[in-house]
């Protein structure tokens, strides 16, 4: 990170943060250092005023291990997507660790893209709680990317791409970007608002966009509020809000849960557990008896609990929608 950086290299310097966040959570389970916390934060304010860099594309990454025992969900996920018609929609993915959020999602979103669909992504780091805003500049960074990005920021007024241009300067594809008012009792309404205009242009396209954030109970404060201001807003939106997180790691006062309930009942859906082997003659029928269900999955090596998935039935409440 010190040599990247002063070389005017910021997105690398902030890419080798980010490994070290996630090496140092998946092999030692622990956060990096306060100083290092620090200097990632340092560097991602220094970046506001860099200059724009071509990042080569990434290596192609190898063929993804086949999905086994989720057919179900991932056939759900597809009928989801393709109620999207004016208004928006919400998806999450809930579980502890192991239970296979993440590969769903991707399997769902390899799919999504050979339907058309433009995806803006994010993952989210446990030693970035302090990081205001990591994830949202990597969605504009997907999205800017787009070959289509410029014509698609051009339907934006000025002022609302100068907003987004506080978190992305390379956003400002002319030099004739306006200077924004002095910050007033309005300004942090205008900012959290053209964030969001912005992202909803990226996302345009001939099928409904994506926005993808993973492991989003590590999402930083400032970040958790853009999206929640998403969420509030899907019937303006046709798209569709993927999002995964641990069920343990998430308070029961904690704003994810309550979202998440107040945009399920607006079309939404939520799945949470490990895989499903198929449809229990038991769902919606009060508790399944484990011991004699033939269709419920084993417990999973790790887990604290045992599954929590029993078919594909999905109930009318938050809180009840899936028994055991």
């Amino acid at each position: 990170m010190r040599i990247y950086a002063p070389q005017g290299q910021p997105n690398a310097a902030l890419r080798q943060y980010r490994d070290c966040v996630r090496i140092l959570e998946e092999e030692l389970g622990v956060p990096p250092l306060p100083e290092t916390t620090a200097l990632g934060q340092t560097i991602q304010e220094e970046r506001q005023t860099a200059p724009p860099l071509t990042v080569a594309p990434l290596p192609a990454s190898p063929s993804p291990l086949p999905l086994v025992g989720r057919a179900a969900e991932l056939a759900h996920m597809q009928h989801l997507y393709r109620q999207i018609g004016p208004h928006g929609r919400f998806l999450a993915l809930t579980g502890e660790v192991g239970v296979g959020k993440t590969r769903l999602a991707e399997a769902f979103l390899a799919w999504a893209q050979t339907q058309g669909a433009t995806i803006l992504a994010a993952r989210c780091y446990e030693g970035e709680h302090n990081l205001a805003y990591a994830p949202v500049v990597q969605l504009l960074h997907d999205g800017l990317a787009r070959e289509d990005a410029a014509t698609h920021l051009s339907r934006l007024s000025a002022h609302t791409v100068a907003e987004a241009v506080r978190l992305l300067p390379e956003l400002a594809l002319d030099s004739a970007a306006p200077a924004l008012p002095a910050w007033d009792p309005g300004a942090q309404n205008r900012f959290i608002t053209g964030l969001a205009e912005t992202l909803g242009a990226l996302l345009a396209g001939a099928a409904p966009g994506i926005l993808w954030l993973d492991d989003v109970h590590w999402l930083d404060s400032a970040s958790l509020e853009l999206l929640l201001f998403l969420l509030r807003r899907l019937k303006q939106q046709p798209i569709l809000i993927l999002l995964c997180w641990r069920e343990e790691e998430v308070a029961a006062n904690h704003p994810l849960p309550r979202a998440a309930a107040a945009a399920q009942r607006q079309g939404g859906w939520l799945a949470s557990g490990p895989p499903s082997s198929g449809r229990c003659d038991k769902a919606g029928n009060g508790r399944c008896p484990r011991s004699a269900c033939r269709y419920c999955p084993p417990f999973v090596p790790g887990n604290r609990r045992p599954a929590l998935f029993c078919g594909g039935v999905f109930a009318s409440s938050f809180a009840e929608q899936w028994h055991g």
